[in-house]
């Protein structure tokens, strides 16, 4: 049974039937049997000033939230258009590669067909002599 005054809000003094005494913390007491609120309670003009700035904290809270969104949209924005234009880089390098290898097939016919047509005057040229 607790007789005396508590010490503080986390300790209390209790006396067994054998009269014996025990400081004991409240944490180690059922809920219910704590005569002390377990929150911390505040004077009325205290509560009102945390209650006003609980509320301009939520506020600003409130205009922070578009912007960060807005801030995360166009990232992911910048992130996917970064992204085309590697696609579009590659792609054109690909092309680049293409046209480059073609030029290179179609130089190659052209010297055969130049070695050609010089070999066709020779032959030409040697059967008109």
């Amino acid at each position: 049974m607790i007789k005396a005054e508590a010490l503080n809000h986390w300790q209390q003094i209790a006396t067994f039937a054998d009269g014996e005494r025990l400081l004991i913390n409240n944490a180690d007491l059922d809920a219910p049997t704590v005569p002390y609120p377990r929150e911390r309670t505040y004077p009325a003009e205290y509560a009102e000033v945390i209650a006003a700035v609980l509320k301009e904290q939520h506020q600003q809270e409130l205009e922070r939230l578009p912007q960060e969104l807005r801030i995360g949209l166009q990232s992911k924005a910048t992130v996917r258009d970064q992204a085309q234009v590697q696609e579009q880089i590659q792609s054109l390098q690909n092309l680049y590669r293409q046209q480059k290898e073609q030029n290179i097939q179609l130089q190659q016919r052209l010297d055969e067909m130049e070695g050609l047509h010089s070999y066709l005057i020779v032959f030409h040229d040697l059967n008109n002599i």
